[in-house]
C-alpha cells in the first residue's frame, strides 16, 4: 500500500513537470517590434556618445600634465576604458538599427488557386506577411 502511494506521487511530479514543460515554447513571449530595436539603438547610440565624450574629457584633463601623478593615471586608464568601452555600444546600435530597417510586416489579401471540375479558380484569403532579414 504504501509502495504504491510513494509511485503515485512521483507519477503525479512527473506529469506535472511534464505538463510545465510543454508550456516553454521557442518563440519569445513579447515579441521584438521595429519600434523597440530603434529605441534601443538610440538609447546605445546615446550611451555610447556619452562614453566616448566622458573618456576624452578625462584624457584632456591629464594631457597638459597639470594634475598631480596620483590622479593622471587614473584619468587617463579610466578614459581610454571609456574610450574602448563606447565601441560595443556603436556597433550594437549600428546592428539593432539595421534590424529594425529590415523588419516590414504587412496585412492583405493574397490568391490560392484552386481546382474546381474543370477549371482553375481563385480563392482569396486574408494574410499577414512578417518579414525578417537576420
Amino acid at each position: 500500500m504504501q509502495k504504491s502511494h510513494q509511485h503515485m506521487k512521483y507519477l503525479l511530479i512527473i506529469i506535472c513537470m511534464l505538463a510545465g514543460l510543454s508550456f516553454c515554447g521557442a518563440q519569445p513571449s513579447n515579441p521584438v517590434t521595429k519600434e523597440d530595436l530603434l529605441k534601443k539603438s538610440r538609447s546605445q547610440k546615446t550611451t555610447g556618445f556619452v562614453l566616448l565624450g566622458v573618456g576624452a574629457t578625462c584624457i584632456a584633463i591629464a594631457a597638459p600634465g597639470d594634475v598631480s601623478l596620483d590622479i593622471a593615471p587614473v584619468l587617463i586608464i579610466g578614459g581610454g576604458a571609456a574610450i574602448l568601452g563606447s565601441i560595443p555600444l556603436f556597433i550594437a546600435s549600428g546592428k539593432n538599427k539595421r534590424k529594425a530597417m529590415s523588419m516590414s510586416a504587412s496585412i492583405g489579401v493574397e490568391a490560392m488557386p484552386a481546382i474546381a471540375r474543370t477549371e482553375i479558380l481563385k480563392n482569396y484569403y486574408p494574410a499577414v506577411s512578417i518579414k525578417l532579414k537576420l
